[in-house]
């Protein structure tokens, strides 16, 4: 049963012992408030709904971004959660766990939304801090009724969904660019266009990875100092090499090792971090070189990202491969998302139609 005190003129302390459950007292201002509490809390428990809101109280959402930044985030794939992190801890940062509210996470979509931020990315946001909750929550000691995440909707992705490919011309510039820089880095373009894999895949492949007789690679499902490299946690999938993936990576061997292949990595000297600022170098010399011949289109190397050739590379093999085959290929876990990235061009379907038309004569 719940006891009330008071303890001045303006202070109200309220105890609520319960046989089974920690006894819980807390201080109000007025008498109204201390026994709306208490019933509150008698009720829950009498319905075996309680959950004990005191650490949750008591911690901000700083100090839950500070654990996750020190225990998870040196352990996720790449760093793009850091940025995000950054921004869920200005936003809700001085706010307790308990106190924050479905409400407030919602503001926060609309805001982000009116700022202009694709769909995928304020779903990424909010899914991060969904996470970090369910984590505080579930497994660091402070309990709460409910993961005010859940109450809110997410805005779609279908009319977002990036579609970029390779526009006429820009291959060969990149290729030229990219050689300048080297040719590992003209060696890991190449790669990313002829078989579809994500760049820490490539930047991870190893020599013992590769079958160039039976012109095969093998992408492993692996973790490096407790980092996930690919998507797809342990499984492994079996990548065609097509002549020419053959021929780029017998350009990293060695001097006068055709027939043995080397050991370690292919890209030692790089992971996802240390490419994006070589990545953007490439493209601003493509562009810089494009324009210094007279290119005019605004359109030719702009917002190009690394990830964006891949999806080039499934639109092309999509005209190659049965859907199940590409989807096994590009290592995805439904056809639905295969099919975002396959990105039809006027090329593909006009190929098509020719097929279309030699099938009906023959």
């Amino acid at each position: 049963m719940a006891a009330i005190r008071k303890r001045g003129d303006y202070s109200y302390e309220v105890q609520v012992r319960r046989r089974g459950f920690p006894t819980l007292t807390k201080t109000f201002t007025y008498r109204a408030d201390a026994e709306k509490w208490a019933r509150q809390i008698e009720a829950e428990q009498e319905r075996g709904a309680y959950v004990h809101r005191t650490p949750a109280e008591r911690v901000t959402m700083n100090d839950i971004f500070d654990k996750y930044e020190e225990d998870v985030l040196p352990k996720m794939r790449g760093k793009s959660a850091k940025p995000a992190l950054s921004l869920l801890r200005e936003e809700f940062g001085k706010l307790s766990l308990a106190g924050l509210q479905s409400a407030q996470v919602a503001a926060f979509r609309d805001k982000r939304a009116k700022a202009g931020k694709a769909a995928s990315t304020i779903r990424k946001e909010i899914n991060l801090l969904s996470k970090i909750i369910n984590l505080a929550s579930k497994e660091w000691g402070y309990p709460i009724a409910i993961n005010p995440c859940s109450m809110v909707s997410r805005p779609s992705e279908a009319d977002s969904a990036r579609d970029r490919r390779l526009l006429e011309g820009e291959e060969k510039l990149l290729l030229a660019a990219a050689k300048k820089k080297g040719k590992h880095h003209l060696a890991l373009v190449r790669l990313a266009i002829e078989t579809g894999a994500r760049l820490g895949e490539l930047l991870h492949l190893e020599w013992g990875d590769l079958d160039l007789k039976s012109k095969v690679a093998t992408i492993k499902g692996i973790e490096i100092n407790g980092v996930q490299q690919t998507k797809n946690k342990d499984k492994s999938r079996l990548v065609p090499l097509s002549p020419a993936a053959v021929t780029v990576i017998r350009t990293l061997q060695g001097k006068g090792k055709v027939k043995t292949l080397e050991v370690g990595r292919l890209f030692p000297w790089a992971n996802s971090d240390s490419f994006t600022k070589p990545w953007r170098a490439i493209v601003a010399t493509a562009r810089q070189e494009y324009e210094e011949v007279g290119g005019k289109d605004s359109a030719i190397l702009r917002d190009l990202r690394f990830h964006d050739l891949r999806h080039e590379a499934a639109s092309r093999l999509a005209q190659l491969l049965e859907m199940h085959h590409l989807q096994k290929m590009l290592g995805h876990k439904t056809p639905a998302m295969t099919s975002r990235y396959y990105q039809q061009s006027k090329d593909d379907v006009s190929a098509l139609a020719a097929r279309l038309v030699r099938s009906a004569g023959s």
